[in-house]
C-alpha cells in the first residue's frame, strides 16, 4: 500500500478548508482561545471564556449547516451558510457566561445545545431527503471517522508529550509544564477537527447505493449490545414482579437503569438496521418490535419513580429531563410499535426537538423547576404560618421540624445556585436579588486577589444565611440534629453573633483551611509575632492534626481527630480545644464541612477557626 504524497495530503487540507471553512475557523479562533486561557488561568478574562465556549458551540452546528446547504440551493442554502456564524453569535452575545462553570443554568443551556448540534450534524444532510439506507449510511461513516480521529488525535499528543518530555529530562531543558495542555488543545481542536472533517463524505450518490454492512457493527450489536439489552430487560422486569408483590414503591435508582436499557437496545435497533429486509434476519423485526412493547411496562416504572420523588420534593432540572426523557421514550415507542415507515431518521429529529423544547419558553426546566421550587417552599412556610408582611417575613407558629428545615434550606440553596434569586421576590415581598448583589459586590471588594472562587463561595454562604434567617431559622437550625443529613458531608457552624472568651491571652487570628482552594493541601499561613514568625500549617489525613511552628520547630499542636469522630457519631463535640506544647494556645471552632467517608484520605474539607495564645 502506498502512502500518501506530501502533494495529496496538502491538496486534501484544501479541500477540507474550503468545503468547511466556518468550522475551521471556529477551531483555530477556539484552539487560541483556549492556549490564552491556559496562560492566564489565575485571572481568566471573561470574553475569552465566552468565546471558548461560543466555539466550542458553534463547531459542530456550522458542521450541520454546510451539510443542509451542500444539499440546498438558493435563498436556503444562502440562509444555512449566514446562520452557520449568526445562531452562534447570538448565543456568544446574549447567552454565554464568563463565569461559565459557576453558572448552573448556564452549564447546563450550554450541554443541551451541544448535544442538540451533535444531533444536527448526523441529520442536517438528510433532513430534505427520503433516503433511510443513505442516511445510515453516512451516519455509519461518521461515526468510524470520530472514533479513528480520536484514536490517531490521541497517539500524536502522546508521542510528541513524549518527545517534549524526554527533551526536558535529557537535556535539561526547561519547558514550562503549561506546553502540555496548551499542545492537547491544538491537537484536539486543529488536528482532530481537520482529520474529522476531511473524512466526511461529499459523494451523496454514492453513499446511498452503497449496500454492504460491516462485519464488526453487527458482530458488536448482536453478541454484545442485544445480550446486555436483554439482560437489563430481566433485571427490571424482575424488579418490577418484586414492586408488584411487595406493593411497594420503586427506588430512584431504577431510573437510571430503565434509562441505560433504554439507549443500549435503541443503539442496538439503530446498528442492525439495514439487516431488517435481509433473508434469515426475521429474528430483527420480532427483536425491534418486541423491544418496544416490552420497553412500555418500564417506562409506566420509570413515571412512578420520579413522580414519587417530585410529589416529595418538587421538581428540578434533574428530575425534569427524566421526564421528558419518558415522554420521547413512550412517544418512540408508540411509533415503533403502529408505524408502518419505521423511520429512524425520526429519533435524532425528535430529541432536537425536545431538546430545544427543553431550554426555551415557559416550559422550558429552568422556568418549570424554578415554579415548583417555589411552590414547594410556599407550601413548606405555610404550614407554620410564615408569610411577608410588608417585605418582613412573619415569626413561625410552631417549631420548625427537622425535616422541614433542611427541606427549606435545600429550596434556598438551590435559588441561589441557579442565580434566579429574583424567582423568591414574591415569597419574601422584597427584591430577593438585591440582597445578593450586595452581598457580593461587598465580598468581592474585600476578596484577595486572584482568590475569585474564595468570594463566591462566602457569597453563598453568606446569601443563604441572611434569607434563612429572614426566615427566622439561624445556622443552629440545621448544623446539629441536620447536619448528618446534609448531601456533601457533615457540616457545623457556631451561632451567630456568639461570643469570644480571650482572657488570658495577648494574640489572636482567624485560620481558614480550603481543601480546594489550597493546592499543596496544608493551609500554610504564616502571622507575624513580635520578633519571631509563627507558620500554621494543617495535616489534613487519617487523623488531622493543625500545626503552629516557629524558625522550623514546632510550638504547639491541635488534635483535631476527636472532634471530627465525635461530630459523626454524635452530630455534636467540644468546639473549643487547647492545644499541647510548648505555646500556650487555645482554638475557638467556628465552622467546618466534613467528608461522607471514613476512610478518606483527606476529612477535612473546610475549616475555620479563631486561635488564640501568648507568648
Amino acid at each position: 500500500m502506498r502512502l500518501p504524497s506530501l502533494q495529496h495530503v496538502f491538496s486534501r487540507l484544501i479541500a477540507t478548508f474550503r468545503r468547511f471553512y466556518i468550522p475551521m475557523l471556529f477551531a483555530v479562533i477556539g484552539t487560541i482561545a483556549a492556549i490564552i486561557l491556559i496562560e492566564k488561568h489565575n485571572e481568566p478574562p471573561a470574553i475569552l471564556v465566552k468565546l471558548l465556549f461560543t466555539c466550542i458551540l458553534g463547531l459542530p452546528f456550522s458542521v450541520g449547516c454546510m451539510l443542509f446547504a451542500e444539499r440546498s440551493s438558493g435563498t436556503v442554502r444562502i440562509a444555512s451558510i449566514a446562520s452557520a456564524i449568526a445562531l452562534p453569535a447570538l448565543y456568544g452575545v446574549f447567552l454565554a457566561q464568563g463565569d461559565f462553570f459557576e453558572d448552573d443554568k448556564a452549564t447546563l443551556l450550554f450541554f443541551v445545545l451541544l448535544i442538540v448540534s451533535h444531533l444536527f450534524v448526523s441529520v442536517a444532510a438528510y433532513l430534505r431527503v427520503q433516503e433511510q439506507e443513505g442516511f445510515w449510511r453516512f451516519n455509519e461513516l461518521l461515526f468510524l471517522r470520530m472514533v479513528v480521529s480520536g484514536i490517531f488525535s490521541g497517539v500524536l499528543f502522546a508521542g510528541l508529550a513524549l518527545a517534549i518530555a524526554s527533551i526536558d529530562n535529557l537535556f535539561q531543558v526547561r519547558i514550562d509544564e503549561d506546553i502540555y495542555p496548551k499542545l492537547w488543545c491544538a491537537v484536539a481542536g486543529i488536528f482532530n477537527t481537520c482529520f474529522f472533517l476531511s473524512g466526511i463524505p461529499g459523494n451523496y450518490r454514492e453513499i446511498d447505493a452503497q449496500r454492504e454492512y460491516p462485519k464488526g457493527l453487527k458482530f458488536f450489536a448482536q453478541y454484545i449490545l442485544l445480550p446486555l439489552a436483554s439482560l437489563y430487560l430481566l433485571i427490571l422486569y424482575a424488579y418490577g414482579s418484586k414492586i408488584l408483590i411487595e406493593w411497594s414503591l420503586p427506588r430512584g435508582w431504577v431510573s437510571m437503569l430503565i434509562m441505560v436499557y433504554a439507549v443500549i437496545g435503541i443503539l442496538a435497533l439503530l446498528l442492525i438496521h439495514p439487516l431488517r429486509h435481509e433473508n434469515g434476519q426475521a429474528w430483527i423485526r420480532l427483536f425491534t418490535r418486541i423491544f418496544f412493547i416490552a420497553l412500555l411496562p418500564l417506562i409506566a416504572l420509570l413515571y412512578i419513580a420520579i413522580f414519587t420523588r417530585t410529589g416529595q420534593y418538587g421538581i428540578t432540572e434533574p428530575r425534569y429531563y427524566l421526564i421528558a426523557l419518558g415522554l420521547w421514550l413512550t412517544f418512540i415507542a408508540l411509533y415503533f410499535i403502529f408505524s408502518k415507515q419505521k423511520n429512524i431518521k425520526l429519533i435524532p429529529v425528535s430529541l432536537i426537538i425536545a431538546g430545544l423544547l427543553t431550554i426555551f419558553g415557559p416550559w422550558s426546566s429552568f422556568s418549570v423547576s424554578s415554579r415548583s421550587q417555589v411552590a414547594e417552599l410556599e407550601a413548606v412556610l405555610s404550614k407554620y404560618g410564615i408569610k411577608s408582611v410588608n417585605g418582613t417575613m412573619s415569626k413561625p407558629a410552631d417549631t420548625i421540624t427537622s425535616a422541614d428545615a433542611m427541606q427549606i434550606r435545600s429550596i434556598v440553596q438551590y435559588f441561589i445556585e441557579k442565580r434566579e434569586l429574583e424567582a423568591l421576590n414574591e415569597v419574601y415581598g422584597r427584591d430577593v436579588a438585591m440582597i445578593g448583589a450586595g452581598i457580593e459586590q461587598k465580598n468581592r471588594q474585600a476578596a484577595p486577589k486572584n482568590k475569585d472562587i474564595y468570594y463566591r463561595y462566602e457569597t453563598a454562604e453568606q446569601t443563604r444565611d441572611t434569607l434563612l434567617a429572614m426566615l427566622h431559622m439561624d445556622n443552629g437550625m440545621y448544623s446539629t440534629d441536620m447536619a448528618k443529613a446534609v448531601n456533601d458531608g457533615f457540616t457545623y457552624h457556631a451561632q451567630e453573633h456568639s461570643t469570644l472568651n480571650i482572657a488570658g491571652y495577648d494574640k489572636l487570628v482567624e485560620y481558614r483551611y480550603n481543601d480546594y482552594e489550597d493546592a499543596d493541601g496544608e493551609g500554610r499561613m504564616i502571622v507575624l509575632s513580635g520578633k519571631d514568625s509563627l507558620e500554621f500549617t494543617m495535616q489534613n489525613e487519617i487523623c488531622p492534626v493543625l500545626l503552629i511552628k516557629t524558625k522550623g520547630l514546632e510550638v504547639a499542636r491541635f488534635e483535631l481527630k476527636p472532634v471530627i469522630d465525635s461530630f459523626k457519631k454524635n452530630q455534636h463535640a467540644e468546639f473549643n480545644l487547647n492545644a499541647t506544647g510548648k505555646m500556650d494556645a487555645a482554638m475557638k471552632i467556628t465552622w467546618f464541612s466534613l467528608t461522607r467517608d471514613n476512610r478518606s484520605a483527606k476529612p477535612i474539607e473546610h475549616w475555620q477557626a479563631y486561635i488564640m495564645w501568648r507568648r
